[in-house]
This record gives structure tokens, sequence and C-alpha cells, in this order.
């Protein structure tokens, strides 16, 4: 999404136009929503942060916007590592049962989910940051490096790194020929 129908598009939401805000959730929901899930490891806690993720759209009043994407991941990003850090304290005063039921609910992605998950582990923060930008946001290398203060080819590197990585972790898990079809 260009810059002007990234400022227009927030411009009707602060204005209190409903159907911007479900705009709004039709392009960015599932990329705010995987990117909960990565953080917390959990379906309900990823539906939390996205709900606390779109009312922050709805209520704060963003200025001027010079990369929507962006701005989506960093304030989901933090608003998910806000949300581990401020329920540690419930999580631990759950009994075991209640924990263990939490968890047996949680289960709802497919094996292969989970597994993009577990290659996803293995890259470095930046990288992951690179790639899930990249590729989950449709940002650009130049719009990555301003906001993550790196060159551009540090950027295009860390990118590069990181498929390779991926690419050789895939071929470890599913031999030519064996992809369980």
């Amino acid at each position: 999404m260009d810059t002007i129908a990234a400022n227009n598009l927030m411009n009707r939401i602060r204005d209190g136009d409903d159907k911007a805000l479900k705009e709004f959730y039709e392009i960015y929901g599932r990329k705010i929503f995987v990117t909960a899930y990565y953080m917390t490891q959990n379906y309900h806690d990823a539906q939390d942060v996205q709900s606390i993720v779109l009312g922050k759209f709805w209520f704060d009043r963003f200025k001027y916007i010079d990369n929507l994407g962006g701005l989506v991941y960093t304030v989901t990003s933090r608003t998910a590592l806000n949300y581990i850090r401020d329920n540690k304290k419930h999580r631990r005063s759950l009994s075991y049962g209640e924990e263990v039921d939490r968890k047996a609910v949680t289960f709802e992605f497919t094996e292969q989910d989970l597994a993009v998950n577990d290659v996803l582990d293995m890259l470095s923060e930046k990288e992951r940051e690179v790639v899930l930008r990249h590729v989950l946001f449709g940002d650009t290398f130049r719009e990555i490096s301003k906001d993550m203060k790196i060159p551009r080819t540090t950027a295009q590197i860390a990118h590069l790194r990181a498929l390779k990585k991926l690419q050789d972790r895939c071929v470890k898990i599913y031999p030519q020929g064996d992809t369980n079809e």
C-alpha cells in the first residue's frame, strides 16, 4: 500500500469510518495474527493481541504514516511483547490443570504451521524480522532498512542468508521427492 493510500485509510479510521477499519482488517488482520502467534506461541493469546492492535489503530491517533506495513509490524510485535510480559504473573498463578487445559485448546494449527515456526526459530532476530516484514507485510528493503536503521544492502543480505538457511532446513526436513503429499 503506498503512502497516500495508507494515510487516506488512516484518516478515514481517525474520522470514525467503520468501513475503513474493516478494510484495514482485511488487509492486515491475518498478518497481525500471524506475527502475534509467532511471538506468543498461543492461538488465544494471538487473538487477544490482534484485538488490542486493532483497537490501537481505531482509538490511537497516528499522524502521517510513511510505511503502514512497518508501523503495523512494530505495533504488533511491541504489543505482543507487552502482552507476554503483563501475563507472566497471571500464568504463574494458574494451577497445573488449568495450564494443561489451556494448552490443549491451542493446537488448532496444522503440523506444517508448527514446522514453519520451528524453521523461523533458527533464524537470527534480524533475519527473522527482515523475512517476516518482506514476505508477510510486503515491505521493500528500503522501508525495512529505514525502520531498522540498517543499510539497505544489510537488509538484503540478511534476507538472502535467511532464505538460504530456510532452504537448507527444508531440504533436511523433506528430502527430494518426500513431501508427504
